[in-house]
């Protein structure tokens, strides 16, 4: 694969995504299940959109701020949307590229998060995500 040089060539296609409606313990799940550090979001608020990202660190800090475990389960039943509307789940906008930008431009913006693939006339289209790994 050294003659490959854009991202197309590496990336992972059709990610898993989480949805805002979605409640945290399946968001959860997802995580657990897939082995996931991130899982990509829509975030969309009316009038602007883009992609975000919610952290493995992100959600263990969300769930057990209170150490009571009725609270616990109330914490995994709240949606997405509303745990970051409470302030308290933090996510992080994510770095976006093309398709077919080159390895060496989208290298530098990895920073230990994953870059999420986006189609350049659509950019609410996730169509995959690169991390250091997929280029080793």
């Amino acid at each position: 694969m050294g003659e490959k040089t854009m991202v197309r060539d590496f990336m992972v296609r059709d990610p898993v995504t989480s949805f805002l409606w979605q409640p945290l313990s399946f968001i959860r799940e997802q995580m657990l299940t897939n082995g996931f550090s991130f899982i990509p979001i829509l975030k969309a608020d009316g009038v602007d959109s883009y992609w975000a990202l919610l952290s493995e660190y992100g959600l263990a800090k969300f769930l057990r701020q209170k150490q009571d475990i009725a609270q616990r389960k109330r914490r995994l039943a709240i949606s997405v949307s509303d745990a970051i509307k409470s302030g308290e789940l933090e996510i992080v906008k994510a770095e976006t590229c093309s398709p077919t930008d080159s390895i060496q431009d989208v290298l530098p913006k990895l920073r230990n998060m994953p870059i999420l693939v986006v189609e350049d006339v659509h950019p609410d289209r996730l169509l995959g995500i690169v991390t250091a790994f997929d280029f080793m």
